[in-house]
């Protein structure tokens, strides 16, 4: 349970940044091509991860199959920082993410 609800506040925090468009998201947007608009909804994507992944303590098939998605979701934007050049520390995030998202539908599977 430790690791969904410290899934939930990572991508609490990420989505609302995207959402709300606080920096340095803007600048990321452009940095990696993506239309400031498209980059909300990916945001948007995560808090509704968020809130699957929450449920998901209670209703464990919607936690894994949104854990699952937010992980999916971060294998894409690892890919977008690879396309876009960025270097490994601006993609580690997203791989962290990944693991961190992956992680929790593997636990929330196993209970």
């Amino acid at each position: 349970m430790a690791v969904a609800l410290l899934t939930a506040a990572v991508f609490t925090k990420a989505g609302l940044d995207m959402v709300l468009a606080r920096p340095p998201m803007p600048e990321a947007a452009a940095r990696l091509g993506v239309p400031l608009p498209r980059f909300r909804a990916v945001g948007a994507l995560e808090l509704a991860g968020v809130l699957g992944v929450v449920v998901g303590l209670w209703w464990t098939p919607l936690g894994v199959l949104a854990a699952g998605c937010l992980a999916t979701l971060t294998v894409g934007a690892a890919v977008t920082h690879v396309r876009a050049g960025d270097e490994p520390k601006d993609v580690g995030p997203a791989v962290v993410c990944c693991a961190l998202a992956a992680a929790t539908a593997t636990l929330l599977a196993l209970r």
